[in-house]
């Protein structure tokens, strides 16, 4: 199968499925694994080249809404009748279902399966030694410079937080990702 990944995530996700030499192309941002480095690039995650994409005839397009913005490249796909599957991982949990998504599509179910148990196995590792933690440091991440965009309490960096020992400082947010100023993030004193 020829597939196309439009951001790095989702190249991650073909990696850890064994399915990376299927990849015809990806965004300008998957930096990883160095195997692939040499396929053609079709943009930046926000503003992927859908007549690339398109010329390259993939089988399928691995798409994502994880980044405000990212929306164009799916109406893009869906205007040229180009297969894709959306992913939009808001938590670690929703990542391992895009595994087993993925590897359905791919027909690896059993494969998916076993690298979602993998990946669960490692996150509940993490949880026992942050847990053990007792000064967790306020961590702010910056999603996007002008505007800054900062991820909120729905979202996967909030989780990453918790397991590095520390939290999110805007993980009191019920948004995935918000506007905010720089006053905000002086005033919480990251």
């Amino acid at each position: 199968m020829k597939i196309i990944s439009l951001c790095p995530s989702n190249t991650e996700l073909c990696t850890y499925l064994g399915i990376e030499d299927q990849l015809i192309a990806i965004d300008d941002y998957s930096d990883w694994p160095e195997t692939i480095q040499h396929l053609p690039k079709v943009g930046p995650d926000l503003s992927i080249d859908i007549d690339h994409v398109q010329s390259l005839k993939p089988d399928l397009v691995l798409a994502s809404l994880s980044v405000p913005g990212m929306e164009k490249n799916i109406e893009g796909l869906k205007e040229r009748n180009i297969p894709h599957i959306i992913f939009n991982p808001q938590s670690l949990e929703d990542i391992a279902n895009d595994l087993l998504t993925l590897g359905e599509a791919m027909d690896l179910k059993e494969k998916a399966e076993e690298q979602a148990a993998q990946f669960r196995d490692a996150i509940l590792q993490y949880k026992h030694v942050a847990d053990k933690i007792e000064t967790k440091p306020s961590l702010y991440w910056e999603w996007w410079p002008n505007p800054l965009f900062s991820p909120g309490g729905v979202n996967w960096l909030s989780e990453i937080s918790t397991l590095a020992g520390g939290y999110n400082l805007f993980e009191d947010v019920d948004m995935a990702s918000i506007q905010v100023t720089s006053e905000e993030v002086q005033k919480k004193d990251p």
